[in-house]
């Protein structure tokens, strides 16, 4: 068996002193952890801002980090806060799920105190740090604005200041140079934490496999700065929104309520704010997921005046996809292929060589579906299942017994135990065609429903996994009985 396997196991789940997973050494930890065991890839969600919802896909800024993953013990180090400073952080080592409620203000007070006390030399590298890489300026500007005018939404502030480069811009970022330089230091933090980890992966043959969401929302500031390249009506609003219909992955099919793209405004200048996102998260990580891959190709409008309006559009399709390879690392690239597959994806899927993704619990929704092992097809990453779905366990606990035969049948096996069945699953999987098997951590450690990361369309719960910290005995023992 010549196979890649991987973990799939956000920063934020880590097992760690503060209550969340930072760059710090709670990472770098991880990574040994896996380098021993032979796990190639480590598979994140997006690092941006989550929103009030702790949502990674719904981010102010889709290339910048939240503060949340920020190092305390950098910031000790550096000397710009005191370890008795940590102490409220350092209550939550045991938490059984992540307290956003608690960290997030408290990682931001940390990082107010920390620039409260920057030394003159940091304060010009992070002035270089804004020049060079200017996204994080603009994140900067924006995080200030907010607090100027007391709102989230650009939509409520004065359409003067939305415009880089204009007299009123200038003269907001002369009168807020300190806010809006706070931010950036925040990142120039953030950024520098997190190059180190990933050259540490590296180091011990860890391959990160980051995520570039499809669409963003609507307060983000990618929009702001990119508002041609989005339909939006008189108002800045969208026209309509981004989702998709019911298909295998979900039944009642989804409404974002995301910005969507203006496919001929980017195709006529050369698709430049995608091409910007793809390397600068190239950057970040060894891999990145394309997500939604269907909707770069041919999107779903929804029209949430009139649902029988609702419409699949031409997306950037084949061209965009010829950019891409001309200006992108097209071999460091993943296909969230998932739900609706159409002969036009199948096409460019096939002529760029992409590589896409199985997931098994999708699998059992159809006699002899395109997901289970003996028909997988090569260059694909497989799955038990996504951050979206139900650990296994969860998933063969709760399914109804026509379901549960179905399992049995499809996969060829006799009745046993749930947790045999993960086993005998995952068996399957590294004997499919696909080169790269990514199981959720939750399912290394055979937890179930009650420990999923997220429920689509349901906000309360979601994101708040922690793996407990007694997790590497078990880890290890599960992937014995996966391999043999």
């Amino acid at each position: 068996m010549n196979k890649t396997l991987g973990v799939l196991c956000h920063v934020s789940s880590i097992p760690n002193k503060y209550g969340i997973g930072d760059f710090g050494k709670c990472c770098y930890d991880f990574i040994d952890f896996l380098g021993k065991n032979g796990i190639g890839i480590w598979q994140i969600l997006p690092l941006s801002n989550t929103n009030e919802h702790n949502c990674p896909y719904g981010a102010t800024s889709s290339l910048t980090f939240d503060e949340q993953y920020i190092n305390p013990d950098h910031l000790v180090s550096l000397g710009l806060v005191k370890e008795c400073e940590l102490k409220t952080l350092k209550k939550l080592a045991k938490t059984h799920k992540v307290r956003f409620d608690i960290i997030k203000p408290e990682k931001l007070r940390l990082l107010n105190l920390a620039y409260e006390n920057i030394t003159p030399n940091l304060l010009t590298e992070v002035k270089d740090f804004a020049t060079k890489l200017p996204e994080f300026f603009d994140y900067g500007y924006y995080r200030a604005l907010q607090k100027v005018n007391g709102v989230w939404d650009w939509h409520e502030m004065p359409k003067a200041l939305w415009k880089k480069g204009s007299k009123e811009y200038k003269a907001f970022v002369k009168e807020n140079e300190k806010e809006i330089l706070k931010h950036v230091f925040f990142q120039y933090l953030l950024y520098t934490e997190w190059q180190l980890v990933k050259a540490y992966a590296t180091a011990n043959h860890v391959k990160i496999l980051g995520d570039l969401p499809i669409y963003p929302d609507r307060t983000s500031l990618d929009v702001l700065f990119n508002l041609k390249y989005f339909k939006l009506d008189k108002n800045y609003m969208p026209s309509v929104t981004g989702g998709v219909p019911p298909d295998d992955f979900c039944a009642d099919g989804q409404n974002w309520g995301t910005c969507i793209y203006d496919w001929d405004k980017l195709q006529k200048d050369g698709y430049p704010w995608i091409i910007k996102k793809l390397n600068v998260l190239q950057s970040y990580y060894d891999i990145v997921r394309i997500d939604h891959f269907a909707g770069f190709v041919e999107h779903y409008e929804i029209n949430n005046e009139d649902e029988t309006k609702n419409k699949w559009v031409r997306g950037g399709g084949e061209d965009l996809f010829n950019v891409i390879k001309e200006k992108c690392n097209m071999d460091g690239l993943v296909i969230e292929d998932l739900g609706i597959v159409k002969p036009e994806h199948k096409k460019i899927r096939k002529k760029f060589k992409l590589r896409g993704m199985n997931v098994l619990q999708i699998a059992f929704n159809k006699p002899n579906h395109e997901y289970l092992p003996q028909n997988v097809r090569p260059n694909t990453i497989y799955y038990l299942g996504t951050h979206d779905n139900n650990t296994y366990l969860g998933f063969l606990r709760t399914i109804d017994k026509d379901k549960k035969e179905k399992v049995f049948e499809y996969l060829n096996l006799p009745k046993m135990s749930d947790k045999k069945v993960l086993v005998e699953s995952v068996k399957q999987l590294l004997n499919s065609k696909s080169e790269t098997v990514v199981l959720q951590i939750q399912d290394y450690l055979m937890q179930n429903e009650k420990e999923k990361m997220n429920t689509p369309g349901k906000a309360e719960g979601s994101w708040e996994y922690r793996v407990p910290a007694n997790y590497k005995n078990r880890f290890e023992k599960n992937l014995k009985k996966f391999l043999n």
